[in-house]
């Protein structure tokens, strides 16, 4: 696979969490505006866009980490210490993501929904970044396309 062709996944990839991530803040949102109690529809409806997050953002990684990691080796030891680096990033947005799912049931719908609406703004953030800068670096003639990581 050609690096355009690797830019290109991940940024598709990055669009469509970038759309996950709206769906959670929108759900979120939807909670943090309804009366005591929050309705099982609108409960259900943020359970819905975190998992759809979760999964959507599980598939991102391991094709991130499959995709980055031979360009990033070509570049030598500074290459494979920013590989090293992803994959630690990735670890804790992994642990972040569980944390959440199994927060699941115990803990209530206004804290959940600000907890579900704060990572999803982290993710598009980290996206963004990634963007900026590992992707100027790993991909440098790979096209001048900008992300489209949460718009």
């Amino acid at each position: 696979m050609s690096d355009i062709d690797r830019k290109r996944v991940l940024l598709a990839q990055h669009e469509r969490i970038g759309a996950l991530a709206s769906m959670v803040r929108a759900a979120a949102g939807t909670v943090l505006s309804a009366e005591d109690p929050v309705s099982a529809p609108h409960r259900e409806q943020l359970e819905r866009a975190i998992e759809a997050l979760v999964l959507g953002i599980e598939a991102h990684l391991d094709t991130e980490e499959g995709l980055i990691r031979p360009v990033l080796w070509r570049l030598g030891s500074w290459g494979r210490y920013r590989f090293d680096m992803l994959r630690a990033e990735h670890v804790q947005q992994r642990a972040t993501l569980h944390a959440l799912c199994s927060e699941r049931s115990g803990i209530e719908p206004y804290r959940r929904a600000r907890k579900a609406a704060s990572l999803a703004e982290e993710i598009v953030r980290d996206m963004r970044v990634e963007e900026r800068d590992l992707f100027a670096v790993v991909f440098p003639a790979a096209g001048t396309s900008s992300g489209t990581a949460g718009r």
